[in-house]
């Protein structure tokens, strides 16, 4: 499974952000809303969603470099 790395960069900014890495090096950064239930920089927010959309996003790529693997090695 996919394991993102995530920091919330300056928790104490006007706008805050939570920036994640996915393993194949793609970085997203993402706004964070300080009127959500748990506001960044508590110990609650851990940015879960944000690491959910990056692990997403990256099965998405794997399984598009695996359909065109398969293309190509048919292509042969």
């Amino acid at each position: 499974g996919a394991t993102p790395s995530f920091a919330c960069t300056d928790p104490l900014a006007d706008k805050p952000n939570c920036s994640c890495t996915c393993t194949n090096g793609i970085t997203f950064d993402q706004p964070l809303s300080l009127d959500s239930q748990n506001c960044p920089g508590t110990p609650a927010y851990d940015c879960q969603v944000e690491k959910d959309e990056c692990a997403r996003q990256e099965q998405v790529l794997k399984d598009e470099i695996t359909k065109k693997t398969q293309e190509y090695n048919e292509c042969k």
